[in-house]
């Protein structure tokens, strides 16, 4: 088995670097070297030669890398996809942005949702001109309960429109039969740690927690 997926990652390699360096006419160097950077996703300057691939290959493939990385102040965790992430948020920003400031985009074009919805999102004065009136009917469907058994509905409601709610439900494949779809329950919504800090009543510093927090709430 080992030998085999050395011999799959072997002819990876070779048709990346075939690819990378096929053409119909001569290249200079400089533009071979530019070809080939562009066509080959492999980054060969993390591969550690000292590691057999057929004995570790993770190893083999990124020992280099492993070696020489630095994890930024800011970061726990760094890798390929953390790197995207940040590489690729200001890219989509400036998309956002300019799609915002153009006005030229139709109505109903899905660059001008985008710009609107951005540009609405960052007015803050006019945000804080309308304070919580937006929410007016929602608060008032939630004022309006009467009684627990309309409850249910309500979290529904609420969770449909992206509100957390103590319980929330989702749809996965099932991981004991991957030809089915299971509902999955999740408690959400809750701002403290854990039900003790909402059940426990004979605990002091539990209470001022809990106190505090009702005051952050209501804030």
């Amino acid at each position: 088995m080992k030998r085999h997926l050395f011999s799959a990652a072997a002819l990876v390699l070779v048709a990346s670097f075939a690819h990378a360096e096929s053409g119909a006419a001569p290249a200079t160097p400089a533009t071979a070297a530019k070809a080939s950077a562009a066509s080959s996703g492999i980054a060969t300057q993390y591969i550690d030669a000292g590691v057999r691939a057929q004995d570790d290959f993770f190893e083999h493939l990124n020992g280099k890398w492993l070696k020489s990385v630095e994890i930024p102040a800011d970061k726990s965790t760094w890798g390929a996809f953390h790197q995207l992430r940040d590489d690729t948020l200001p890219q989509l920003r400036a998309v956002i942005e300019k799609a915002a400031m153009e006005r030229s985009a139709a109505n109903g074009t899905e660059a001008r949702k985008i710009g609107d919805f951005y540009a609405s999102y960052m007015d803050e004065a006019r945000l804080e001109q309308l304070g919580a009136k937006p929410l007016a009917g929602e608060l008032g469907k939630i004022a309006a309960i009467k009684n627990k058994n309309e409850l249910p509905a309500m979290f529904a409601h609420l969770g449909r429109i992206g509100v957390n709610v103590p319980f929330v439900f989702f749809i996965h494949q099932d991981a004991k039969d991957s030809t089915k779809y299971v509902a999955d329950l999740y408690q959400a919504g809750l701002g403290m740690p854990d039900r003790d800090y909402y059940l426990k009543l004979d605990d002091a510093k539990l209470a001022d927690t809990r106190a505090k927090y009702q005051q952050h709430v209501e804030k």
